[in-house]
């Protein structure tokens, strides 16, 4: 009987709802006289560590050093977007025989929404004003920033990316320029795009900026990933 294996750590009510549409599906395979799977939850990583090695699939966020004890493992899937440390060399007991897939799409929605919070937080001087409040004292802090009229930078402009984007053009912005690393189409919400090597021209006279992308190994300068990080000082 085929054993999936979940990391349910991070899950929280989520897991009733993962369980009964794996149950579900349990029944459809057995009305269709098909073998069922067992499903196993793993409560933290030292639990999945121990039962891991009978599993042929897995779904979670699993680290990477303890995979290799999945010697059945036929399926991974990654909670995650990205894939990057399931890649080397090694961390697979038989590579050959594992179909390696990721949450690419999942986070969109909620992570852009999340950025518009940071976003308007800094924009808004929310922290200190939190400080302030904490002391109670009234006090004015100085100029603050909108969204609406702004002009952003975006680096990446896939999913979380185009999310954002659609959602500050909504807000107002007064143009939204994503940067990735080819020269192609994007979602209509961006008004310009460019690729790393333009970075430090997209970032002049922006008010925003937004990195969602690793450019380590893009060549870029240290000055153009400064000048994103220090956006909110000017």
């Amino acid at each position: 009987m085929p054993v999936i294996g979940i990391l349910a750590d991070y899950l929280g009510h989520r897991k009733a709802q993962i369980e009964d549409t794996l149950y579900r599906g349990n029944a459809q395979l057995i009305k269709q006289g098909k073998e069922p799977y067992t499903i196993r939850f793993f409560n933290d990583k030292a639990e999945a560590e121990e039962g891991i090695a009978d599993c042929e699939i897995l779904y979670g966020y699993f680290p990477a050093n303890i995979l290799s004890k999945a010697e059945k493992l036929r399926w991974m899937h990654a909670a995650s977007a990205g894939v990057d440390m399931f890649l080397p060399e090694g961390i697979f007991a038989h590579p050959e025989n594992v179909v390696l897939t990721h949450s690419n799409g999942s986070y969109g929605i909620t992570i852009s929404e999340h950025m518009v919070m940071m976003i308007l937080m800094l924009m808004r001087r929310q922290m200190e004003y939190v400080r302030l409040q904490e002391n109670r004292i009234w006090q004015n802090v100085g100029d603050i920033r909108s969204i609406y009229g702004s002009r952003i930078v975006i680096v990446g402009v896939g999913d979380i990316g185009s999310n954002l984007a659609r959602r500050v053009k909504a807000m107002g912005a007064a143009k939204v320029i994503g940067v990735r690393r080819t020269l192609k189409a994007a979602d209509p919400a961006f008004d310009t795009i460019t690729t790393y090597e333009h970075l430090q021209d997209a970032v002049k006279d922006r008010h925003v900026g937004i990195l969602l992308k690793d450019i380590q190994h893009a060549c870029l300068s240290v000055l153009a990933v400064i000048r994103i990080v220090s956006l909110g000082r000017q």
